[in-house]
């Protein structure tokens, strides 16, 4: 797909049933804003997103398994940004920090960290989940 003026956002849909109405809502606030949006289903998110030449892709988090696809992304000189999905984060979740991705050096390079309040901003500074100025929260 050629480049337009107007800047390519993927947002990529982990669970339909869960994610796809905000996702819908965002999609149709950012084309309002000129810009063009693309929903991408998480099953098939390498081709996809490569196919809408991205300017900004947020995925739906920064785990183990997509840290090749973040690094590959930022390489190419995509913007990155998550939007943790699985819902509010809390001290006892240990799967989710488990499942974190080890390498600051992804967290790094990701432009945005939408989270679910406070409390998981708080505790995703605590365990160094993502860099305080990349953390958007919904105060």
């Amino acid at each position: 797909m050629p480049k337009h003026s107007k800047p390519n956002i993927v947002l990529v849909v982990d669970n339909p049933v869960r994610d796809m109405p905000g996702l819908v809502l965002l999609a149709m606030e950012l084309a309002k804003q000129g810009a063009r949006a693309f929903l991408v289903p998480m099953k098939l998110q390498i081709p996809e997103i490569y196919l809408c030449s991205p300017d900004y892709v947020l995925l739906p988090y920064a785990r183990v398994n997509n840290e090749g696809l973040i690094e590959d992304l930022v390489a190419r000189g995509v913007k990155v940004g998550v939007l943790e999905t699985e819902g509010a984060v809390f001290e006892e979740n240990i799967q989710l920090h488990l499942a974190c991705t080890a390498k600051e050096s992804i967290r790094a390079k990701l432009s945005h960290a939408f989270m679910w309040g406070k409390t998981g901003e708080e505790i995703a500074l605590k365990h160094k989940w993502y860099q305080q100025d990349c953390i958007v929260t919904g105060k």
